[in-house]
């Protein structure tokens, strides 16, 4: 062989790996790099536990294996039921904690008023004395159902002393 056939031929043969190469890059961008492929079936990926806010009956599943999910996205569908009856429980409970203030307030009014005709009474030792209201008249009262004048003036006399 002549050194120009052996140029031939090594020019031959690194043109043919040449294209042989541009053609399998070319085959690579167009087609091979969309599959995937592994040799051992094991895959790296991001595993995260998910744990309920709350707990309740599952009505549906909006999440499958492998589904791509992002933050803020609902998973699964709870039954609404457990819910409903936790807020009645809970308007109910504040309820009966109203019930319960509106209750301390009214006694602390009352007491404050008894606290009041005490101090009263304990400055004045007239009114502490004083007689006992009487029974009202009973023909009177039986006429109109009010007590007699007579009682209602003397009321009137205690209380423009304290």
């Amino acid at each position: 062989m002549t050194p120009t056939s052996r140029q031939w031929v090594a020019g031959g043969i690194a043109l043919v790996v040449l294209l042989a190469s541009l053609a399998y890059t070319a085959w690579w961008a167009l087609v091979a790099r969309y599959h995937e492929h592994t040799d051992n079936a094991y895959v790296s990926g991001n595993l995260v536990q998910i744990t309920p806010q709350t707990s309740g009956t599952v009505l549906a599943i909006q999440a499958d294996d492998t589904d791509y999910v992002t933050a803020g996205q609902p998973l699964v569908l709870l039954d609404p039921a457990d819910a409903r009856v936790a807020l009645e429980q809970a308007e109910a409970d504040l309820a009966q904690q109203v019930r319960q203030a509106r209750n301390l307030f009214a006694s602390r009014a009352a007491a404050a008023a008894q606290l009041a005709v005490r101090q009263a009474a304990s400055l004045d030792p007239g009114v502490a004395a004083a007689e006992p209201i009487s029974k009202p008249n009973t023909e009177s009262s039986a006429v109109n159902g009010a007590p007699s004048d007579q009682r209602t003036s003397s009321r009137k006399r205690k209380v423009t002393r304290i």
